[in-house]
């Protein structure tokens, strides 16, 4: 299993990795959720995809894209 990283939303604790598609989230309680990769960062999978092999930011998902969609959708 990869590396799990933390990140602290409203004073607790919820954990993430990326992957090839999907975000995984573990909330606080350890429930683990599975996002697309194209909903937690607004961009098509193809836009993700081209920007993974070209090296451009538009193939990132950074940490503040996963804290958004936590904050909208799980917390």
């Amino acid at each position: 299993m990869a590396q799990l990283r933390k990140i602290a939303i409203y004073g607790r604790t919820w954990q993430f990795c990326i992957g090839r598609s999907v975000a995984v989230i573990y909330d606080p309680e350890g429930k683990r959720h599975l996002a697309d990769l194209s909903v937690v960062t607004g961009r098509s999978n193809d836009t993700i995809a081209r920007g993974r092999w070209k090296r451009t930011s538009d193939g990132m998902v950074t940490p503040a894209h996963v804290r958004d969609y936590i904050e909208l959708r799980l917390a």
